[in-house]
């Protein structure tokens, strides 16, 4: 890893937003294939929908190190505006503007503006290095020196007093020539000396790129010898061949006065506008304010801003509970805010820039979908999965014309930033396929790879996505759950299903009415895995009468540890021995002096509610004694906590609290060994994993990191399981890049546990390992921590194969317990007669839901 990427870029603005293209006379805000279809298309159909050819540009000079911050076409000619990251000699951003013909040829580099400073880790050999205490690429900041000041003087608007400028520094708009006697700089740092007029942390906050110019919003502060701080903003504006047209001082902040823009947009005849949270600033040609409007933000805030295909300014404003968007546009001859209009409130969730066919250009990590004002729901216009394209690797899209995107990437292939043209695609050119359909919830970076790679790479199939997070609303974020079962219990289940739970869909009763698939006997009859190289525990937590319904490629175990010498040695308890324990040590804290009411009910669901909850008879069991043990042993914690009420060092010391046992228990998960180290280094001395109170089992649960099922209907049964086998491969099991999960194949387990042997390391330029040690912080110290023996290792895995019992949460149940259990720790009524009331009321529920 390149030592200063990681500080550098926190201070650097990488803008990719996606609104700049719609000041481009050929691109701009949304059009596309000439005839969407609705956003929650299904079937054969939607297969063909919204599908593009990647058509990549191969331009020469864009930097590897780097990202494209914007890009236009204009007349035929491409322009980009590209940050490449430097960490030689200078260390900082270069923005530069690159030109080049429409296919690509004939490119051209001009640079307009850098923040460049001496690296302190650069070293003679031409790398860089030193002896600093880097870690994981962070440089701290260096001490200034003469020259930093000089440099740092030189990327300010040249002034009659610009002595310090040289030729050979880079600055916006430089066209000032060198002196005839150039100043000596030195590098002696600078001791106890006033910072004067020079700015330092001087960034690009901000970029639009248009058909009226190029305009950057440059921030800058200072500090003084007194300690007085001072920031300012400037406005560069420049041609599109790269020369300066004006810079301007816009605020200068000091004291109390503040003043800012965090935002800009750009109009096709060089007039642009921007907002700060509270105000709408209008300049003309030259930078020159030509008007302000306060904007009320007392029912909400800005959430976005662009010149409309008339040329008017569209504010869009979300309310303070984030379930209304309001377009408001500028009425230039008032000069004036106008009424707002109410958009869809769907478009809560997506990313809205000016449109050519529509009124406004919406994208997402799904596509592009087109919007006209007064419409109920979106079109969808441009498809990532039906186009075979990762969005993942997209940086944004801007639309050209009604049949052309273009899109900026990050490229596999190198490494480095691209450009591509999309077209569409007409759907009776797209090659005939069997559909399958995947519902999910959100479609998470990893399972989207995964179709777009199946989907290229398969014959006879081809996956389409029913995200039902489509559905939520700003007032309703669980309607993505209830369209998804009503369309399980109306027949239009898709044929595949892939949560990150199953806590807000019944599925036990989905299983008992026979819609899912039985997993295990395709395992069985695949020639190539064995169903026995997977442990067998985890399979058995999700069984039903013998059949495996869900899958669970990978996953984490929460349990409870505490030291040895406190709880014993033996794995699992009761809540009977929980109560012996507390009245043993009576000045000490059970989970830690926070705990509330609250926390301890979740912690019970998550592992104990299936416990009183049979999952294949739907039988409940909350009037039994382990249940009324529990609610007074809840009573005892707090119904809130004041944070307010502990004391500045609380959270420091607190992490020395296990070691000097005044908390016996962690509540923790494990999914990675080093963090499974750093845990029970903070005990100090051996440790047992007790887990939480239980009747049965040993008090530890499995929680899927993401769970799959195939629909008992589907008619390409076989096609989704060619899907779903690829999670128990080794190439997904043995994935080393997937940290903070454990794989369910026993050796892949086997191989991640015993890395926690040796110390860990990183790869260095040469393939190298290099080692490091594991540690932990102890209040203000560090404490070094030894690798895990074998012995450890062997125990960790041997416990990690005996835990049965799954993760169990359900939020309606939750409820009833929170609600009749309000009586008893008031107390209105005793345990008993509260548990037996929610023994009522969740049998009802219970069976109600099957």
């Amino acid at each position: 890893m390149k030592k200063g990427k990681k500080a550098i870029s926190l201070l650097l603005c990488a803008a990719m937003t996606l609104s700049l293209a719609a000041c481009t006379k050929n691109g701009g805000g949304n059009g596309t294939n000439g005839g969407g279809t609705a956003a929650n298309s299904s079937g054969n159909d939607a297969a063909k929908q919204g599908v593009y050819k990647e058509e990549p540009l191969n331009i020469e000079g864009i930097p590897g190190d780097s990202s494209i911050n914007d890009v236009a076409l204009i007349d035929g000619k491409l322009y980009m505006l590209v940050n490449e990251y430097r960490y030689d000699e200078m260390q900082g951003m270069v923005l530069q503007l690159i030109t080049a013909n429409e296919d690509g040829s004939n490119a051209e580099t001009k640079e307009i503006y850098n923040n460049l400073t001496p690296n302190p880790y650069y070293n003679n050999d031409g790398e860089e290095g030193g002896d600093g205490d880097v870690d994981d690429g962070v440089v701290p900041l260096a001490k200034e020196t003469a020259a930093d000041t000089a440099l740092l003087s030189s990327i300010q608007p040249a002034t009659e007093d610009a002595d310090t400028q040289t030729e050979d520094t880079a600055v916006p708009g430089d066209s000032t020539e060198g002196s005839d006697e150039e100043e000596a700089v030195t590098d002696e740092p600078i001791e106890d000396e006033p910072a004067g007029d020079a700015y330092d942390n001087t960034y690009v906050s901000d970029t639009i790129f248009c058909e009226g110019g190029i305009f950057l919003l440059i921030e800058s502060s200072k500090t003084d010898a007194d300690g007085n701080y001072t920031s300012k903003l400037d406005l560069y504006a420049y041609n599109l061949d790269g020369t300066e047209k004006y810079n301007k001082e816009l605020f200068v902040n000091d004291g109390d006065n503040y003043q800012y823009l965090n935002r800009l947009a750009g109009s096709k005849n060089g007039e642009f506008a921007g907002v700060s949270d509270s105000e709408l600033f209008l300049f003309d040609t030259e930078g020159n304010e030509t008007g302000r409007v306060t904007i009320d933000t007392s029912t909400g805030w800005m959430n976005n801003m662009f010149f409309d295909k008339n040329g008017d300014v569209n504010l869009f404003m979300v309310n303070n509970d984030y379930t209304k968007l309001s377009l408001y546009k500028y009425d230039k001859t008032g000069k004036q805010i106008g009424e707002p209009v109410d958009l869809c409130s769907k478009l809560l969730n997506y990313n809205l820039n000016c449109g050519v066919n529509y009124d406004i250009f919406v994208t997402d990590n799904q596509g592009a979908y087109g919007y006209n004002i007064g419409d109920s729901d979106l079109t969808m216009l441009f498809s990532y999965i039906n186009s075979d394209i990762n969005s993942n690797d997209v940086s944004s899209l801007y639309e050209i014309d009604e049949n052309r995107i273009l899109m900026t990437y990050y490229s596999d292939n190198d490494g480095n930033n691209r450009l591509a043209f999309l077209t569409h695609v007409d759907p009776k050119d797209v090659p005939d396929k069997q559909t399958l359909v995947l519902g999910c919830y959100y479609l998470d970076w990893d399972l989207r790879a995964r179709i777009v790679d199946f989907n290229k790479n398969n014959d006879n199939f081809r996956i389409t996505v029913t995200d039902y997070s489509q559905y939520n609303t700003g007032d309703d974020y669980t309607a993505g759950y209830t369209q998804l079962n009503n369309d399980i219990l109306s027949g239009k289940m898709p044929d595949m299903l892939a949560l990150n739970s199953t806590s807000d869909i019944p599925v036990d009763s989905y299983i008992s009415k026979g819609l899912f698939a039985d997993i295990s006997e395709m395992i069985k009859n695949d020639s190539e895995l064995n169903y026995d190289d997977y442990l067998s525990n985890v399979f058995e937590a999700y069984m039903h009468d013998g059949k495996l319904y869900t899958l669970v490629p990978k996953f984490s175990v929460n349990t409870v540890m505490g030291k040895t010498s406190i709880v014993g040695d033996k794995e699992g308890w009761t809540m009977e021995d929980l109560k012996a324990l507390m009245a043993k040590y009576p000045d000490a804290s059970v989970f830690g002096d926070t705990t509330t009411r609250s926390e301890l009910l979740w912690m019970f669901m998550m592992y104990s509610g299936s416990q009183f909850v049979n999952r294949e008879t739907g039988k409940c069991s909350f009037d039994s004694q382990e249940f009324v043990d529990l609610l007074e042993f809840m009573k005892q914690f707090p119904e809130e906590f004041d944070y307010s009420t502990l004391p500045d060092d609380y959270w420091m010391n607190s992490q020395k609290a296990y070691r000097d046992g005044k908390i016996l228990l962690m509540s923790l998960n494990i999914s990675d060994v080093e963090s499974y180290i750093t845990n029970i280094g903070m005990f100090g001395e051996p440790v047992t994993l007790i887990g939480f109170p239980a009747k049965e089992g040993n008090g530890a649960i499995i929680s899927p990191n993401n769970v799959y099922m195939i629909s008992s209907k589907s008619k390409n049964s076989d096609g989704a399981w060619q899907f779903l086998r690829y999670y128990l491969t080794d190439e997904y099991q043995k994935n080393g890049n997937d940290s903070w999960s454990l794989p369910i194949k026993k050796d892949a387990l086997k191989e991640k546990i015993n890395k926690g042997t040796e110390k860990p390391y990183w790869i260095n330029s040469d393939g190298g390992k290099e080692y490091y040690e594991y540690t932990a912080w102890l209040g203000d110290e560090e404490v070094t921590l030894d690798p895990l023996t074998q012995e450890q290792a062997d125990d960790l895995y041997n416990y990690i194969c005996s835990v049965t019992q799954a993760y169990y949460s359900d939020d309606s149940l939750s409820n009833i317990i929170t609600e009749e259990s309000a009586a008893f720790f008031s107390g209105q009524k005793s345990a008993q007669d509260v548990a037996d009331i929610i023994q009522s009321r969740a049998q009802i529920y219970i069976n109600e839901s099957r």
